[in-house]
């Protein structure tokens, strides 16, 4: 028998699936017809009304069939047909029958580039395969795939034609053609902006991702955009080639020039926030933010604390792009008030710190601090000046900075100190702390950890100023304890900090769609008199919690209980304050 050719004249669609409720009166018969294809059916038909009139049912079991003809076609049944009928009533029940026929494979799969420009090295290969089904999805996903590899390729202007499907009936297969026009291979040239704000013009240029000359990618165009999205200095960002120069192609690409177009965002931000705890009392916090106060995208900060424990007035300048992306150099300022069972302190410190990326994710600083100040323990006053420095690595992949549900935080810093006055040592501090989320059915159920391990060498204990020893216990800590209870205490038993801390957290959250969750924690933590942890003296405390998640990150309250708890302590504390534990 001759083969026929038949030019299909379907068009591949991938049909959505609505939100219908499955209940309707069209009956869907037919041999091989699955309960997955009748439920698809019925989602993309929706409900329909129940009728008397033959007219009506009629009219619904022919759009019901064309529904039917579309989802097998579209899953590579190319010949199906369909019947349909009313069964009388009343009411009258429309039926459809379906028969599916063959299932279309594919037989030859080819590119056509409808153009001179393209390098054949360029042209991308298939992932389709001969003998693959004839479905739509499949055809579709390769068709965007393959103007996405043209376009990150180079050739910025590519384009898709019409495809060409020509099906074999007796065969049951089909031949399928993709057709492009590729356009130009485009290299990225010179920045030009267009912003009416403060921002200088290096900073733009900074903050670019590529070298002049750079082949043009769409990856390159996004991680540019995300990059100055990420200044938080807009609020509006566009980035587009420019038209070329002249249409010459002789050259291996075409330089193309990019226009930033910039809309400044507010540069000023007030906040406020509050705090509880049963035995810490009431805090209250408030800050204030100007950014690109100098145009190069830097940020002041003054922010001022105050509750039971402590007082303090703390600015800060952060000044980013110090010898490129990620690079960033801070200054900070603070005069602090404590008032803490574990001692008594006044003190004034300033701190400067830069940061350079290592990697994509692993940043490396470094830095120098001095603090001036006061303190008493055991009834003793003591002066302190101390000069340190500060170095170390962190790793973040985590997907956000506010309330991450899935990825990894890693930091390791070890700073050096050399302290003089009434309180006279050198020791080295050095800290490593762990985080980790893990997220289930779209992040609405997720599981996060945390363990830190800390230890202090050099002079001996007493001339490690109190302010700067380990102490554990309190919200941020393990609760269920009091704020810097847990560890060595003295003969009046009060806590005198140690050389050594060991913490370890493990949350199990729960979000609702109503912006409210859950959470079960456990803490634990101990603090030494060695510069070694030794899981000795392990305190516990388990809890549950309430979250309300907002777009600044979540308020937290939570209630708190000691597992081994000793004789001074409480058997429930409750925290509230803004964002996650840890």
């Amino acid at each position: 028998m001759k083969h026929i050719a038949i030019f299909f004249s379907f068009i591949f669609v991938v049909l959505g699936a609505s939100s219908a409720a499955h209940a309707q009166s069209v009956e869907i018969v037919g041999d091989g017809i699955s309960n997955e294809i009748k439920k698809e059916i019925a989602d993309n038909l929706g409900d329909i009304e129940q009728t008397d009139s033959k007219f009506t049912a009629r009219r619904q079991a022919r759009r019901a069939a064309t529904i039917g003809l579309d989802v097998l076609k579209s899953k590579g049944w190319l010949a199906a047909q369909a019947e349909t009928a009313v069964e009388t009533g009343p009411p009258l029940q429309p039926i459809i029958r379906l028969n599916k026929g063959p299932r279309f494979t594919l037989d030859s799969i080819s590119i056509a580039i409808e153009d001179e420009y393209i390098d054949e090295t360029d042209i991308p290969s298939l992932n389709l395969k001969t003998g693959d089904y004839a479905q739509a999805k499949l055809i579709l996903d390769e068709e965007k795939r393959l103007l996405a590899t043209l376009k990150s390729s180079g050739y910025a202007e590519a384009s898709k034609l019409e495809r060409l499907a020509i099906g074999d009936k007796e065969n049951a297969n089909l031949d399928l053609t993709y057709n492009f026009l590729s356009g130009p291979k485009i290299c990225l040239g010179e920045i030009q902006t267009n912003n009416s704000g403060r921002t200088k013009k290096s900073i733009v240029h900074k903050l670019s991702p590529y070298e002049f000359g750079d082949l043009f990618s769409p990856d390159t165009l996004e991680e540019y955009k995300k990059r100055l999205s990420d200044t938080q200095l807009y609020k509006y960002v566009k980035i587009e080639l420019l038209p070329a120069i002249s249409e010459d192609n002789s050259e291996q690409c075409q330089s193309r020039d990019l226009l930033v177009t910039l809309e400044d965002a507010s540069r000023r931000t007030v906040t406020a926030g509050l705090s509880y705890a049963t035995t810490e009392g009431f805090g209250a916090q408030a800050g204030y933010e100007m950014r690109n106060y100098t145009g190069r995208a830097d940020t002041i900060n003054i922010d001022l604390l105050l509750n039971n424990l402590e007082q303090s007035l703390s600015t800060r300048w952060k000044q980013p792009l110090n010898g490129g992306y990620k690079h960033s150099l801070t200054l900070d300022a603070a005069i602090r008030r404590e008032r803490t069972d574990a001692y008594d302190s006044n003190s004034i410190s300033a701190n400067a710190l830069y940061e350079r990326p290592w990697t994509r994710a692993i940043d490396l600083f470094a830095g120098v601090g001095v603090e001036v100040g006061e303190e008493t323990q055991n009834n003793i006053t003591q002066d302190f000046q101390i000069l340190s420095g500060r170095g170390g690595a962190r790793f973040d992949n985590t997907d956000n900075a506010l309330d991450p549900s899935h990825g990894v935080r890693l930091q390791i810093s070890a700073e050096p100190a050399y302290g003089i006055g009434d309180i006279n040592g050198q020791f080295v501090t050095t800290t490593a702390q762990l985080r980790g989320y893990t997220s289930f059915a779209s992040d609405k159920y997720i599981i996060a950890g945390r363990i830190r391990v800390g230890g202090i060498s050099g002079s001996s204990f007493a001339d490690i100023p109190s302010t700067r020893r380990f102490y554990a216990g309190g919200g941020g800590s393990v609760r269920g304890y009091e704020f810097q209870s847990i560890g060595p205490r003295n003969s009046e038993n009060e806590p005198i900090g140690g050389r050594s801390l060991v913490e370890t957290s493990l949350e199990a959250r729960i979000r609702l769609k109503n912006k409210f969750g859950f959470a079960v924690f456990a803490d634990a933590g101990e603090v030494g008199s060695q510069e070694m942890p030794e899981f000795s003296d392990l305190r516990m405390g388990v809890g549950a919690g309430i979250r309300y998640y907002t777009n600044f990150g979540p308020l937290r309250l939570d209630l708190a209980t000691p597992i081994n708890p000793r004789d001074d302590d409480q058997n429930l504390l409750l925290y509230l304050s803004i964002g996650q534990a840890f």
